[in-house]
């Protein structure tokens, strides 16, 4: 099982991701935010540039307040506890300082939530 960052408030489940532009193998590896209440996976815009990531269109999406944010597409190969998403489409955010982990990845996976341990695993279904 994986320990909750504590350092978060309050703990949540973080897991190291890789990012990688599946054209030139840039790659970056931080912690990602598994949020089962976010549709999409989300990476930090600045990653476009870092990553020489091809933008792939505009979409629009809607935060949990309801407010309207435009967001860049674009395709990545995802890696996380050992499982890989090749060519996958992810969202940038401006802002945003780790990779927000949505359900377009967490319904392919099976992620157990041990909230009164603090700590949780991923595993394939």
């Amino acid at each position: 099982m994986i320990a909750y960052d504590q350092e978060q408030v309050p703990p949540a489940p973080m897991i190291q991701c890789k990012v990688t532009n599946p054209d030139t193998g840039k790659f970056k590896e931080e912690d990602g935010k598994i949020d089962s209440g976010a549709a999409d996976t989300i990476i930090p815009e600045e990653w476009l540039s870092d990553l020489s990531l091809m933008p792939l269109r505009s979409v629009t999406r809607h935060d949990y307040t309801g407010a309207a944010h435009p967001h860049v597409t674009c395709y990545v190969n995802f890696e996380l506890a050992g499982f890989e998403f090749q060519w996958f489409e992810v969202l940038a955010q401006a802002g945003r300082e780790n990779v927000l982990i949505g359900r377009n990845i967490l319904n392919q996976l099976n992620v157990l939530l041990y909230g009164k341990k603090l700590q949780f695993e991923v595993t394939d279904p």
